[in-house]
């Protein structure tokens, strides 16, 4: 399996609901500019989870959308803390890349889907995002499903000198090679325990 260095905006709720902190350390991004990244939902199972499948987005597969799509790949998640260390954040298994379509039909024939967006627009709410930001176009470009997640725990496993994320910054899918991974990646994030994903809201 084909696997990808793929990073995320900051957030300190997990990735399950959108926290505000990315917008104080970016300028000229998505999130600077809206007070949110679609990613922060990334690991919340308590929407978008439809017939064994968690529906979810990464920029970096937006920005690598037409080579990618209907590719099943492994994603190695990684984020910018406020230290401006790398740190890496979990990865993601057989992660399958969606085409245009099929994130269009996934909204247009859920019945569920209108209520989930109402849940991402109160979510925003306490971040002073607004909902009119939301695009139901942009809601997700990935599907994979829960038990192929996995989340590091606090504290986050930092990047080394010469590990190959401490030279990466943009939204970007960088591919990475299993030598690569099993050096710097691996040698890394297995020395702590790891955790799947529960779920977390901010209100009832």
């Amino acid at each position: 399996m084909d696997k990808y260095y793929a990073r995320v905006c900051y957030n300190t709720n997990g990735w399950r609901l959108p926290s505000g902190d990315a917008a104080k350390f970016e300028v000229d991004s998505f999130v600077a500019r809206h007070r949110f990244g679609y990613e922060e939902w990334l690991f919340n199972f308590t929407m978008w989870n439809i017939n064994g499948y968690h529906y979810a987005f990464l920029q970096p597969v937006e920005d690598s959308f037409k080579t990618k799509r209907g590719r099943t790949i492994d994603v190695l998640l990684w984020t910018i803390d406020p230290d401006k260390r790398r740190v890496c954040v979990g990865e993601i298994k057989n992660c399958e890349v969606l085409s245009a379509a099929r994130s269009r039909g996934v909204f247009e024939h859920h019945h569920q889907a209108k209520d989930w967006l109402s849940l991402m627009k109160k979510d925003l709410s306490s971040v002073n995002g607004t909902g009119a930001d939301l695009s139901q176009d942009g809601l997700f470009n990935i599907r994979f499903r829960p038990k192929d997640a996995i989340q590091y725990d606090d504290p986050l496993p930092a990047a080394k000198s010469t590990d190959r994320i401490l030279k990466l910054a943009r939204y970007k899918l960088v591919a990475a090679t299993e030598s690569e991974v099993n050096a710097q990646w691996t040698i890394r994030t297995r020395k702590g325990s790891t955790t799947a994903p529960t779920a977390l809201r901010a209100y009832p």
